[in-house]
């Protein structure tokens, strides 16, 4: 993966993290995403199914087709579980994405220190580097991308809010749709040079060997896995993983 404008580096506890932001480069970020494995790019679940293009038997020749399939097969069989009607389609991608339907949407969160929680969580994922990718972005209202046909990577909050989102001071990028099945555009090349509305500034590695240290210093800051994923599902892993699996999982 390319520099994220040159700029690629590692910290190995919260107050470096903390300390990289008062950076004048940083200071004025206001998204970011954290990730479990630093070789991971920043895809969309929409762009990581693999071998998209075997979708065209059912009659997707494109990615906008193979979204529709996806947004239309959800639609009508999640209405019987809804409790009210998302409006537009951005909305129904928001809220189909909470349930696990691959989108072009990608989550972010405006809260750094989530971010980094997110870059040292899974247990799958002890013993491989972290990150933490810092973005900037000019932010638009649901209404605001549904009524606009956007050329570059988009930043929005979502006009219907859940109790996860809140929790984890959500965000999204809209990723445009390619022609057919061409290739997504990256973020990294999406800088101002493009005249985007969404850019990258630093990527932000966790070694593996810190990832156990900083969980638990984010805990003493009240970030755990049970403040950012409320619920009694999230509760009952946590002490699945404590008492059961004989680790203490933050």
């Amino acid at each position: 993966m390319p520099d994220l404008n040159g700029t690629t580096i590692t910290v190995g506890s919260v107050i470096q993290y903390l300390n990289l932001l008062n950076f004048n480069n940083y200071s004025d970020t206001q998204l970011f995403r954290g990730q479990a494995n630093s070789k991971w790019c920043l895809s969309t679940s929409i762009e990581r199914i693999s071998k998209a293009a075997d979708y065209i038997e059912y009659e997707s020749r494109s990615w906008k087709e193979l979204e529709s399939l996806l947004l239309d097969s959800f639609k009508n069989e999640s209405a019987p579980y809804m409790n009210f009607s998302p409006e537009g389609r951005i909305e129904w991608l928001v809220h189909a994405q909470h349930h696990g339907l691959p989108t072009a949407l990608l989550d972010w969160t405006t809260n750094p220190l989530k971010a980094l929680f997110f870059a040292t969580e899974g247990p799958e994922y002890e013993s491989e580097d972290g990150a933490v990718f810092f973005g900037n972005g000019c932010f638009y209202s649901t209404e605001e991308v549904e009524d606009n046909n956007y050329k570059f990577i988009t930043c929005f909050y979502s006009k219907h809010i859940n109790e996860r989102i809140i929790a984890q001071e959500g965000c999204f990028t809209l990723h445009p749709l390619p022609d057919n099945f061409e290739p997504f555009m990256k973020l990294s090349e999406t800088d101002n040079s493009l005249e985007s509305d969404m850019w990258l500034s630093c990527k932000v590695i966790i070694p593996s060997e810190k990832k156990v240290t900083i969980r638990r210093e984010l805990a003493k800051l009240g970030i755990t896995k049970k403040s950012i994923f409320p619920g009694l599902d999230s509760i009952a892993k946590s002490i699945k993983q404590k008492l059961v699996d004989g680790r203490e999982w933050y």
